[in-house]
């Protein structure tokens, strides 16, 4: 697990904030990993933080247009071989 991987999260927030109860799941992209925590973005924009298990990486593969490095299609890009997801909007 790294920085830019794409994940899919699926868990309940206890965060003793506004967003305590709220359930967050799809997939995003990982930004930070820091004191064993999670933290990144949901393809929607919204922010998360959770605990490592919370998170499966999804491997990396070409596309469905067959392109492993880029395609402006799927909306990702590559950046010194790993690849970045980009929100398709």
């Amino acid at each position: 697990m790294q920085v830019g991987n794409c994940v899919k999260v699926d868990f309940t927030s206890e965060s003793s904030t506004e967003f305590s109860g709220t359930r967050f799941t799809g997939r995003g992209a990982i930004d930070r990993l820091e004191d064993g925590r999670v933290f990144g973005h949901l393809d929607d924009g919204r922010p998360f933080m959770c605990f490592p298990d919370d998170v499966e990486v999804i491997p990396v593969e070409a596309c469905e247009h067959g392109y492993d490095v880029a395609c402006l299609l799927c909306g990702f890009g590559s950046t010194d071989g790993e690849r970045v997801w980009h929100s398709k909007k």
